[in-house]
């Protein structure tokens, strides 16, 4: 019997060019990810890609990141 895998749900407010999250090198999309420590990395219009900050996605829960444009910043609630 496959054990069913454990995920998270991620979602966004704010406004961003785009975001990625990586996780052992790998980019992943908003929406239903597998538990563990994303980089949250972030496009704001007309700047460098930067690194926004980690994001802890646990099981079962949703964690929403949100991103202010006006200071180019993001907190995960």
């Amino acid at each position: 019997v496959k054990e069913k895998v454990k995920t998270g749900t991620v979602k966004l407010v704010g406004d961003v060019e785009k975001l990625t999250l990586v996780r052992n090198g790998k980019p992943y999309s908003l929406g239903e990810l597998n538990v563990g420590v994303y980089q949250i990395r972030v496009t704001f219009d007309g700047l460098p890609i930067t690194t926004a900050g980690r994001l802890n996605v646990e099981y079962g829960k949703t964690s929403t990141i949100y991103c202010d444009a006006g200071f180019a910043s993001c907190r995960v609630d």
